[in-house]
């Protein structure tokens, strides 16, 4: 009997067993972590950190650029030292049976003078260099060739030679490629002090002892070679480094301003100063000519007395191993100038327009200029922004994204924003689409905190807002998946400019709230 009742279950089961063919859904309630995030004065400015006062009670943007750093190529010409010696063979050996090993008793010694402009070179060091020779010879034979460079010296006072092998022409003309490389060697290119720009070599030749039978000369034999110095790292130059006229424009970025503008701002007291060096053993002059904020698409001309004029730079000396360079300091400040106003609208950008003159006067050390490397002619700045500030409708904005899951059908939402201040700020909240359209937010402002007379803080502000929004603005949210976060700050007293310093905050989370339907397919 319970056979067939099982029987008749199954049968029934199986009956009932259809296929679906709706979907299924199911309400659903979610709060999402959308941002957390803290905002500090650095994180305003786009810095990674700020310095503190001398005296403690405010932090100070502080920024260092350089505008100008001379390279060799700069200070120097191009130092082409490449020259050719043929050695022509006598007539009188012509015909004459050389043995293997025998070397030609004759040196053909060369002076190369260099044309370098107005340069005139006493010495130059090298830390090293490569010299490549390129020889061409038709003579049926093994050939050795030595190289002389007798004003060319190692630092143990040796002077260069070096031994080059030269395979047999079988009375064809060929060529023939190599490199030398040396470290660490002076030449002297005065000559003992009676001229400049010279390069003496002394080369001889002889038949190799690999060769198996003798070698004979006739009258169309020809050894040429070819010699140029390579790769020139250079360790110092002394003579006449000559007149060099420099006029160009340096830009730097010293604000990332992309994240905030203001209506106004008051600054206290900024500062800019630019250091010229001179690290070269050369008289020069510097004009500066301009220097050019430039904030979007406008710019503000620097005003100071010394923009335009002639400043003048001492050499370099080396005195008993010690390095002095000569230096000028151009200060710029409230009492010279117009950085106050300028800085005051946060510039992104500085432009600075200068020309250079080395040797004004011509030859007038009387061939004792130098270069040493790695020293140059420089002009670095550093700009000072003392964080004491009065701001109306100071503005920092930032793009929030987020990812969230599919097949959601909001019936409405809320944004939640939970925000504390330890500014001494009042900071207003707006968040917006990025097609412009905003959000109503409940009570979108908080209180600055409450600080002391030095700026510590005794007590933040809490605040809890919230953003409704309706289905279709929420189906808008989640299709954009992001939204514009603007903070607006206002100074509690017009009056007084406040103190920032770095351990001063602005905490903020945003949660979205999420009233849904799910399908599932």
């Amino acid at each position: 009997m319970k056979k067939k009742y099982l029987f008749f279950l199954l049968v029934f089961i199986l009956l009932g067993c259809n296929k679906r063919d709706h979907k299924v859904s199911w309400n659903g309630h979610y709060i999402l972590p959308i941002s957390i995030d803290t905002i500090n004065a650095a994180k305003i400015l786009g810095v990674d950190h700020l310095t503190l006062s001398n005296d403690e009670t405010h932090c100070i943007y502080n920024n260092n650029f350089e505008f100008l750093q001379l390279e060799q190529s700069d200070l120097l010409p191009n130092l082409n030292f490449n020259w050719r010696d043929t050695l022509e063979i006598p007539s009188l050996i012509h015909g004459i049976a050389f043995p293997p090993g025998f070397e030609i008793p004759i040196s053909y010694n060369e002076n190369e003078v260099f044309n370098l402009g107005d340069v005139q070179i006493k010495e130059i060091n090298f830390n090293s260099l490569k010299l490549k020779y390129t020889i061409k010879s038709n003579i049926n034979g093994q050939l050795y060739l030595i190289l002389k460079i007798p004003t060319a010296q190692d630092n143990l006072g040796i002077e260069f030679t070096d031994t080059i092998q030269i395979p047999s022409s079988n009375g064809v003309l060929q060529t023939f490629e190599g490199s030398i490389y040396l470290d660490n060697y002076l030449f002297d290119l005065s000559k003992n002090n009676s001229s400049f720009n010279n390069i003496s070599t002394s080369i001889r030749f002889g038949f190799s002892s690999n060769n198996t039978q003798n070698i004979l000369f006739n009258n169309e034999d020809f050894l040429s070679i070819n010699l140029n110095l390579e790769e020139l790292d250079i360790n110092s130059v002394y003579g006449y480094l000559g007149n060099k006229k420099i006029s160009d424009t340096s830009e730097f970025e010293i604000l990332a301003t992309e994240n905030f503008s203001s209506s106004s701002i008051t600054i206290e007291d900024p500062e800019l100063n630019v250091i010229i060096e001179n690290g070269v053993g050369v008289d020069a002059q510097i004009k500066i000519n301009e220097v050019l904020f430039k904030k979007d698409q406008a710019s503000f001309s620097l005003q100071h007395p010394i923009i335009g004029q002639t400043i003048n730079l001492s050499r370099a000396v080396e005195v008993a191993g010690q390095y002095q360079y000569g230096n000028a300091e151009i200060n710029f400040t409230n009492q010279n100038s117009n950085l106050k106003e300028i800085i005051s609208l946060f510039p992104e950008k500085i432009d600075l327009k200068y020309e250079l003159e080395t040797n004004p006067l011509g030859n007038h050390s009387a061939f004792n200029d130098f270069y040493k490397s790695p020293h140059s002619i420089s002009i670095n700045s550093d700009l000072k922004i003392p964080l004491k500030f009065n701001l109306n409708h100071f503005k920092y904005s930032d793009t929030i994204s987020f990812n969230i899951i599919e097949n959601i059908q909001p019936n409405h939402a809320i944004i939640g924003i939970k925000i504390e201040n330890e500014f001494p700020i009042n900071c207003c909240l707006s968040v917006k689409f990025l097609n412009g359209d905003s959000l109503l937010i409940d009570s979108n402002c908080i209180a600055s905190a409450s600080v002391d007379s030095s700026g510590l803080l005794i007590q933040s502000n809490l605040s809890n807002m919230e953003i409704h929004l309706d289905s279709a603005t929420t189906n808008y949210l989640i299709n954009e998946k992001k939204f514009i976060f603007e903070m607006i700050f206002n100074s509690a007293d017009n009056s007084l400019n406040f103190p920032v310093l770095d351990f001063q905050n602005l905490y903020y989370k945003i949660d979205l709230e999420l009233n849904t339907e799910i399908e599932i397919n």
